[in-house]
């Protein structure tokens, strides 16, 4: 009598173990990422690029960029922790739709270092919910010294990620994903490389490097790229330490894919640690 019980308790096992389950490396890489630099509430820096003057033709269209603002404007960065980041024209007395346009092209150049997690944090809900749909394929593998716990998501029908396992800026596409996996080193919990197959064949390899600080590793390389060539981006981050934290210093970003070509680089200066933010500035955070 007992054997039998052992018998249908080991069947029993296997099936117990849930989508949560097979996600778990997965998650305790979205934690790590959320209490890295856990002080660091915001911060504020100026922006400097030499491609002002290639934005402000963008933004004027046909007109000059002499003729359609006076100076050359200057942007600061407010970036709040959990929050979109905010750019606003350093002279807040001359916004115009000119310097708001330009305003919004390099916010979304800096879009992918605002979103300091690559996991969206909050969705882990959402994850489960798809990966229910998938057949999951869970393996280890050691390159060098480093154990990779390979997580991967087959999908019988092409489905749209809805944003719930990357965050939108690292130039990964959300839809018609026929399978998807993740390699996660088991020592540090971060993610080495992501892996994407389409509904009409396509691959996509995004590989992941850190920089490490005083508990913990923070992203500074993406690298995007397809098996033929056509798609080749890059995201590097420089930090820089300021009072204790690590901030962005500098950010080489290339999209070079079929649809959109775009080289951006900016440097970030004059940083403040968690200031009061302007009652302008919050408001208009508030309402952004």
């Amino acid at each position: 009598m007992v054997r039998c019980l052992l018998v249908v308790v080991f069947f029993l096992v296997p099936a117990l173990v849930t989508a949560e389950d097979r996600l778990q490396p997965l998650e305790e890489a979205a934690r790590q990422q959320e209490q890295l630099q856990p002080g660091l509430g915001n911060y504020i820096a100026g922006i400097e690029t030499g491609q002002i003057e290639t934005l402000l033709k963008k933004a004027a269209g046909t007109a000059t960029p002499r003729d359609a603002t006076p100076g050359r404007p200057e942007f600061t960065w407010y970036w709040v922790r959990g929050m979109d980041s905010l750019i606003v024209p350093r002279d807040h007395e001359t916004v115009d739709p000119l310097r708001e346009n330009i305003a919004n092209q390099l916010a979304d150049r800096l879009a992918a270092i605002s979103e300091r997690n690559l996991i969206p944090p909050g969705k882990a809900d959402l994850r489960r919910e798809v990966a229910e749909k998938a057949t999951i394929k869970t393996t280890d593998s050691l390159l060098g010294e480093i154990l990779l716990k390979r997580i991967e998501l087959s999908f019988a029908e092409p489905i749209a990620l809805q944003g719930a396992f990357y965050t939108k800026h690292l130039t990964l596409p959300q839809d018609e994903i026929k399978n998807l996996y993740f390699d996660i080193d088991a020592k540090t919990h971060t993610i080495q490389e992501i892996g994407l197959l389409f509904a009409d064949s396509q691959k996509l390899t995004a590989e992941i490097r850190y920089h490490e600080i005083p508990g913990g590793l923070l992203a500074e390389r993406f690298k995007v790229t397809s098996p033929d060539g056509s798609i080749d981006n890059l995201l590097q981050i420089t930090y820089t330490e300021v009072e204790g934290f690590f901030l962005p210093g500098k950010i080489v970003r290339k999209i070079h894919q079929p649809e959109q070509q775009d080289d951006f680089t900016a440097s970030f200066v004059d940083h403040q640690i968690n200031q009061p933010l302007p009652d302008r500035i919050r408001m208009q955070r508030d309402h952004h």
